[in-house]
This record gives structure tokens, sequence and C-alpha cells, in this order.
């Protein structure tokens, strides 16, 4: 899947807003102060649409998780999401052990690792693709990993 039109557009308006940013920057330096004002009006702006960006993708990985398990009595997990080496990462948290069981057994955790796929399929390049198998992990609440000893 492509970056939607929507992603383009917030993209090369990063662009337009770092290159008004840098251009009232040596207004500032070269002209007057009150351009350092618009340079900071442009950040705030700037920060409040990546944060509005943020909850449109929030909620795109919830609907998605929702619908890999809606045909299914299985609990729906927690979601984290967050980003590994700039890639996105995403952490499914059950109650139990056997919900994510459970859950696996249904295919509900490969069913959301292949929307995901989709959502991602755009980044990266040919030698290195997204991989939602990689980016997807689910884990239970109290989960300790196992420590073997090297003896």
């Amino acid at each position: 899947m492509k970056p939607s039109t929507g992603e383009r557009l917030f993209s090369f308006g990063c662009l337009l807003v770092l290159i008004g940013i840098s251009t009232c920057l040596f207004f500032a330096f070269t002209s007057g102060l009150r351009y350092v004002f618009y340079a900071g009006c442009l950040v705030v702006i700037w920060l409040v649409i990546a944060r509005i960006r943020s909850g449109h993708f929030h909620q795109r990985h919830l609907v998605a998780l929702r619908e890999a398990f809606s045909a299914k009595d299985i609990p729906v997990p927690h979601l984290k999401e967050s980003y590994s080496y700039g890639w996105p990462s995403f952490t499914l948290t059950f109650q139990t052990e056997e919900d994510l069981k459970l859950a696996k057994e249904a295919g509900c955790i490969s069913a959301f690792k292949q929307k995901i796929q989709l959502f991602y399929d755009h980044l990266g390049g040919a030698e290195n693709p997204f991989d939602a198998d990689r980016a997807v992990w689910a884990t239970y609440e109290g989960w300790q990993p196992q420590v073997y000893s090297v003896e």
C-alpha cells in the first residue's frame, strides 16, 4: 500500500514549514526580531498538525485491532505503539497467558499483523522492507523472560 494522499500532503507540509522556519530565522537575523515570533508560530502549528496525525494513526491501529478480534470471543488486548530504530512497533498485552494462546490459535494476531503490513508496506526499500512479524510483539501481563545459566 502506497502512502495515502494525506500522508504525502503531511510530508509536503512539513517541508514547507521547515522552509518557512528557516526563512523566518534568516530574516530574524537580518531584518528584525518579529520574524522569530513568526518562526515560533510555525513550530507550534507544525506540532499541532503532527499531534493530529499521530491521533489519526492511533485510531487506524485501534480499528485494525478491533477488526482482527471482532469475530472471536477473545478479549481485545491493550495496544502500545512505539518506534524502534525508526520503524513502527506494536505491543499487544493480554490479561492472561490463556488469552494470548487463544488469540494465537484463532489467528487474531496474524490478522492484526496482516493489517499492519498493509498500512506500512510502503516503508523501507527493496533490501530492507517493513516486516510486521518483527513489528508486532504479543505478550501477557506478568510475563517474565526465562533466564538461562551460562554454566
